[in-house]
């Protein structure tokens, strides 16, 4: 919070990694504009237990069950983010894009005296293999976000899962209130529009025989403020350093989706609904002016 100014605009990604290994199954929570850079460094780095790329040994097995408050599901990457993590701070407060990732496995000394080298060292990573490939994993992403000739953030997908969390508040309401939330739906799609712009116009850049400076300085700093765009300055209600419209957790480390519609309709308070509803579709117009 101390170098917020300092951060903006500068940081492509905060890339986080709280505990890396209690077992072989990878998982990754992170912003839907990582997905891809995400998926190709993970096709890039081999597992060791299968010798396959971590990407296809992620397809093969389900993700075991953790303690820990990182990603679930069997998706390469989770796109529905909570807390409980140091990238709190960076995506909740700053605006910055985030990634959270670990192998994990059956882990029942999570903070207990067992917790220590020798349980590591003996069951959750013996031979510390799995380290050594988080150690790659981690290296290409951060090579790759720092080095391309345009910052890899894409936001096709991000637009997708806004219009899937629009659809999934929406539908746990009663018909009277969702009417309230029919501005989202035309602001979701304007933002669809201006991530396929953004995208068109990045396959373009990098499609030409030579990468014009100019144009790829200029995508880069749309790219890295769009995420910025969905911070609201007034926070949300009844909490105000939340300021992302679209993830905060709830007051355990779970996810919440578009937290401020979601925490104004469960409370039956239309006229802070309706208020929620405009100010995230400010949000996204935001993100979309940003990406054109």
């Amino acid at each position: 919070e101390q170098h917020a100014s300092e951060l903006a605009g500068h940081v492509v990604a905060y890339l986080n990694v709280d505990n890396s290994v209690s077992g072989r199954s990878f998982g990754a929570s992170a912003v839907p504009s990582l997905n891809r850079v995400v998926a190709e460094a993970a096709d890039a780095v081999i597992d060791p237990d299968s010798g396959r790329s971590i990407a296809a040994a992620c397809q093969r097995s389900k993700r075991e069950a953790s303690a820990l408050p990182g990603a679930t599901g069997g998706d390469l990457v989770n796109n529905r983010l909570g807390s409980g993590s140091d990238y709190t701070v960076f995506l909740n407060f700053l605006g910055v894009p985030v990634l959270d990732m670990s192998f994990s496995g059956p882990y029942g000394v999570y903070h207990s005296i067992y917790d220590n080298h020798l349980w590591v060292s003996k069951f959750g990573d013996p031979g510390f293999r799995y380290h050594a490939v988080m150690t790659r994993l981690w290296g290409v992403l951060a090579l790759r976000l720092a080095n391309a000739d345009i910052v890899p953030l894409d936001y096709q997908p991000y637009a997708d899962r806004t219009r899937e969390f629009i659809s999934e508040v929406t539908n746990r309401l009663s018909p009277r209130d969702r009417e309230v939330l029919a501005p989202l739906t035309p602001a979701a799609s304007r933002f669809s529009d201006a991530a396929r712009t953004m995208a068109a116009r990045v396959d373009a850049a990098l499609a030409a025989r030579a990468v014009d400076s100019a144009g790829a300085e200029a995508m880069d700093r749309a790219l890295i403020a769009a995420e910025g765009g969905l911070i609201d300055r007034d926070g949300i209600p009844g909490r105000p350093w939340y300021r992302h419209l679209i993830y905060a957790p709830r007051p355990t480390y779970a996810p919440e989706v578009l937290p401020g519609v979601a925490e104004a309709a469960a409370a039956g308070d239309r006229a802070r609904l309706a208020d929620q509803v405009r100010r995230l579709a400010a949000a996204l117009d935001r993100a979309a002016h940003t990406l054109r």
